[in-house]
């Protein structure tokens, strides 16, 4: 129980967010008075779960499962420790070309799925990726661009420590629930929900889906 529970759902949502929103879904009408109150010049309407822009139970499962599939084939398996976040890909059975070009194939897609994950689950402090072996320096080299490509965006400005002898990479990036200079800016549409199941529960963007209903939850208890 909070000594200083917030006065409204609306409140909650809005010390929940970094910045407010452009428009917000919710499939309770009755808290659109509240909501135009806390977000004064957002657009906030009402539609139904079904209606709704995204699915908020896909998103969420997809966000707390260890095992991601990875377009055109493969997985990402992500384990989250005290000690660090060790990250494994893996290219199953190829069915065609070289083991090699499917390995920088799926090492590739596999290196935006992890940006994006790391990012949507704030995974912080050392972080150790498995990528599929690659035998060519300069093929690895790609891996290691492509991610950090991918990684720019990362408000939380991760750094690349780069390749280990065991042919790992090391990244390290601010501990999570630290607070960082910027925060994600996107403003995306939020999404409301007031079932039962999960009464505080809202997303933002992509990135930012996991953490902020987990902090919405808490802003409820």
């Amino acid at each position: 129980m909070r000594l200083d529970p917030p006065a409204t759902f609306a409140a909650a949502l809005s010390s929940a967010l970094p910045v407010s929103p452009m428009r917000i879904f919710t499939d309770d009408p009755a808290s659109i008075p509240e909501l135009r109150e806390a977000f004064p010049g957002v657009v906030a309407q009402h539609r139904s779960e079904p209606e709704g822009p995204i699915e908020l139970d896909a998103t969420f499962d997809r966000a707390l499962s260890r095992t991601l599939a990875l377009d055109g084939g493969g997985w990402v398996n992500i384990e989250a420790t005290r000690a660090g976040v060790m990250i494994d890909v893996d290219s199953g059975t190829p069915e065609t070309g070289s083991p090699e070009r499917a390995g920088l194939a799926v090492n590739l897609t596999a290196a935006s799925a992890i940006a994006r994950e790391i990012r949507l689950r704030n995974l912080g402090g050392g972080i150790v990726i498995d990528f599929v072996g690659l035998g060519h320096r300069g093929l690895r080299e790609r891996v290691r661009d492509a991610l950090a490509e991918e990684l720019a965006p990362d408000p939380a400005r991760p750094q690349i420590l780069g390749w280990t002898r065991l042919g790992h990479l090391e990244l390290v990036r601010p501990a999570a629930g630290a607070r960082s200079p910027k925060r994600c800016s996107n403003r995306a549409p939020a999404v409301v929900s007031s079932r039962p199941r999960s009464p505080l529960r809202t997303r933002r963007c992509g990135h930012c889906a996991a953490r902020r209903g987990r902090s919405l939850e808490g802003a409820g208890a």
